[in-house]
């Protein structure tokens, strides 16, 4: 029998535009901001108009302050001190996690791959990717991360990150943990907690320009190797030897596929 996991995850990881606030932070984010009376709303005072962000993100995030797990930011935005300074006059940055986002841990704002951004998150968390879960509006983004191994909930742009969405998203995550057969025999026999802990991978590595972010996702997830960087590269010559010259299409080689039905037929042939 299964033993119960973990009712919480070590880290939340939350995008921000359309996650958090309604609106694009590069253009919002330009400063500068007061605080106002009510938490979540801050005024620019260059405008003189008002920024609010979604009204469930106030009650979700104390509600994770209140459980002391840990929240990071992971975000395309190109610059990270205004949407601190953004999210400081809302008066949205939770209180024990305050030194971590002044200090850039828990707190990854620049362009680049969303994959890029989640490994970050996760050394910074220092846990394996079945123990975080991210929100954000992007169904890409959230296809990365699930090849991650990170169990990952799409934000409804109308409504923003609340917390009926983060009971939701940590309910779905409870059940994500549990192994079934069928992810058994499709990882060679593995489990999930030692598939996902090899995914762990340095957060100075850079993205591989010639990959796209799904393509870097699935190198990592695949080749379970430390270093990322050795492992795009690895994925990308592989990809290469088998690219079809006359359309520029990769050709796809169902390796993983065999590999799982011949598991299967072990484990019937053996357990008839």
């Amino acid at each position: 029998m299964q033993a119960e996991g973990p009712s919480l995850p070590r880290v939340v990881i939350l995008d921000l535009d359309y996650t958090l606030w309604p609106t694009n932070a590069f253009e919002e984010a330009q400063g500068p901001y007061e605080s106002t009376d009510e938490i979540g709303v801050a005024r620019q005072l260059r405008c003189n108009r008002l920024v609010s962000c979604y009204d469930g993100v106030p009650q979700a995030l104390q509600w994770l302050t209140e459980q002391g797990v840990a929240v990071a930011i992971a975000s395309a935005t190109p610059s990270g001190r205004n949407a601190l300074g953004l999210l400081t006059a809302m008066q949205l940055v939770p209180p024990h996690m305050e030194d971590e986002w002044r200090s850039g841990r828990f707190f990854v704002c620049k362009p680049g791959a969303k994959f890029f951004h989640l490994q970050r998150a996760l050394q910074d968390a220092d846990c394996s990717a079945e123990e975080a879960i991210f929100f954000d509006d992007l169904s890409y983004n959230i296809h990365t991360a699930t090849r991650l191994g990170v169990s990952a909930v799409e934000i409804d742009r109308r409504g923003g990150f609340s917390l009926p969405v983060l009971l939701a998203g940590l309910e779905d995550w409870r059940r994500y943990r549990q192994p079934s057969i069928m992810s058994y025999f499709f990882s060679g026999g593995r489990s999930r907690t030692t598939e996902q802990q090899d995914v762990r991978v340095d957060s100075d590595a850079e993205p591989d320009a010639d990959l796209s972010a799904d393509q870097q996702s699935d190198a990592v997830s695949a080749g379970g190797q430390e270093n990322s960087n050795a492992a795009l590269r690895e994925h990308r010559e592989a990809r290469s030897a088998t690219r079809d010259e006359s359309s520029g299409a990769y050709k796809t080689r169902g390796k993983k596929k065999s590999k799982g039905m011949r598991n299967i037929a072990t484990y019937f042939s053996t357990n008839a």
